[in-house]
């Protein structure tokens, strides 16, 4: 009979070390996932390091990986900071699209040079969305140089044809 308590007592325990991947993978199912910040909260433990297991693993599914950079995104940290400019640097323009959001979403108060140094130069993409998704982080950092970075950037559309662009812009 001992034996059984000790060995009930340990499966337990190696399951709930399981709940938390469980968990966090569970949060990030449905066919209509939206980011909830409140559903991330309270979880008693951090769950970055399962959604950075998500993410870096390349049979994971696009969509998970997905919402798995957007909940990192409530949890700015160095290593998330890192994750995501290297996401941002390596990673197709739809994907840069979104990670100059979160990026932006996330650390503007916590890391605005360097987020004005990571960002700054995609002002001159090909990608006019990529482009004004940059302009508007910048707009949102407010920094002199950063500003003056989106005053170039307006100019240099008011000089072309790409006048939606400009509208989009705001001017």
């Amino acid at each position: 009979e001992k034996w059984l308590i000790v060995g009930l007592f340990i499966s337990g325990l190696s399951t709930s070390a399981q709940c938390g991947d469980v968990d966090v993978r569970s949060r990030l199912m449905g066919y209509e996932w939206q980011l909830q910040s409140e559903q991330w909260e309270g979880l008693g433990f951090d769950p970055s390091k399962e959604l950075i297991t998500i993410v870096n693993n390349q049979q994971e599914a696009a969509h998970l990986k997905a919402r798995a950079i957007a909940v990192l995104g409530l949890f700015p940290s160095p290593v998330v900071w890192d994750l995501f400019s290297q996401l941002l640097v390596e990673s197709e323009v739809v994907v840069q699209r979104r990670m100059v959001d979160t990026i932006c979403n996330s650390f503007s108060s916590q890391y605005p040079a360097r987020l004005e140094a990571l960002i700054g130069g995609y002002i001159d993409h090909p990608d006019a969305h990529l482009r004004l998704r940059v302009a508007k982080c910048l707009g949102v950092l407010g920094t002199a140089t950063a500003l003056q970075i989106v005053d170039q950037y307006r100019q240099k559309l008011q000089a072309s044809d790409q006048t939606w662009e400009l509208d989009l812009l705001g001017g």
